[in-house]
């Protein structure tokens, strides 16, 4: 057991780091959106990618509603982030 919670903190390691140059991403994209006058939320890229997720945690056997509210939560922070690198 003690082996298997090492591995699950490994893997929050990896996914804690992976939301922090997501974050870095999403300000660039946020500045570039200002630059150039452009919504914060374009909701048809929105929907795009939120079929892409659905999908893939078909194919990886994740409960998509829980991927849907993850990133409907990361969405909701990005979209701060951006707003703050006005």
């Amino acid at each position: 057991m003690e082996n298997n919670r090492k591995k699950l903190l490994e893997i929050d390691k990896k996914i804690i780091e992976l939301l922090g140059k997501r974050f870095i991403i999403s300000k660039e994209i946020g500045k570039i959106k200002i630059k150039k006058n452009i919504e914060p939320l374009q909701t048809e890229y929105w929907n795009y990618t939120e079929e892409i997720r659905q999908i893939l945690a078909n194919e990886n056997n994740v409960n998509s509603k829980l991927v849907n509210k993850l990133f409907n939560l990361i969405r909701k922070e990005s979209l701060k982030e951006q707003k703050k690198s006005k």
